[in-house]
């Protein structure tokens, strides 16, 4: 909430020259004006809303699988390590890898995925998206084991698709805090895939990091 508040205060200001002065304003006018000149960027809109569907998308399937067949006790270690360090790499060294990846080592007859799809930066963001999402459903599932573990080990019988039913309904908040934040990233984590992001896409933090290069203000 502070963030859209910043913001709103932010785009109230005008500057007026008064007796060879300027003079700033708060106007609601001006934040009506800024506002309805957002349709302006539309596309880039449409760009990073699909970014962040698709790159939360495959974030929750690869983090959900993740903590739901490896076991918390015996393989959470190197999973949360590997995470750490999946959140550590600089976001130059991601772009280099993952243009590697899709310039180099893939067949010929693949590297259209590069130039024609998302995959590219899909693939970049998990380095930020999937550690996050990792680390909320982690602790979802630890206060899951501690409050339902024992009751759970006393039925056997239950089937495994009931057990997966019991745990995907206990941790539904935190899938849909885990989802929010994995599209929160993708929307505004450029240096991930600058470098690899397919032409003709331009995404919202790509327009504001052009428009801070070329010292717009507003």
């Amino acid at each position: 909430l502070l963030p859209w508040l910043g913001m709103v205060v932010r785009i109230g200001f005008e500057a007026r020259m008064v007796d060879g002065q300027a003079v700033r304003s708060w106007s609601l006018t001006a934040v009506v004006s800024s506002l309805w000149h957002v349709v302006d960027y539309h596309t880039e809109i449409g760009w990073s809303c699909s970014l962040a569907i698709w790159t939360t998308v495959a974030t929750m399937i690869l983090a959900l699988a993740a903590i739901t067949w490896i076991p918390i006790q015996r393989g959470s270690a190197w999973v949360i390590g590997a995470m750490v360090f999946l959140l550590a790499l600089p976001g130059p060294i991601v772009n280099l890898c993952v243009s590697w990846l899709f310039n180099t080592a893939m067949p010929p007859q693949l590297q259209f995925l590069s130039d024609q799809t998302l995959l590219a930066p899909i693939v970049a963001l998990q380095t930020r998206c999937l550690p996050i999402a990792y680390g909320i459903l982690w602790l979802a599932r630890m206060r899951f084991e501690a409050q339902h573990k024992a009751l759970l080990s006393i039925d056997r019988s239950l089937p495994a698709r009931i057990r997966l039913w019991i745990w995907f309904r206990y941790a539904r908040s935190a899938i849909a805090a885990s989802a929010l934040a994995c599209g929160m990233v993708a929307v505004g984590d450029l240096a991930s895939y600058l470098l690899v992001q397919p032409p003709g896409v331009t995404t919202v933090a790509m327009r504001m990091f052009d428009l801070l290069h070329y010292g717009i203000r507003n």
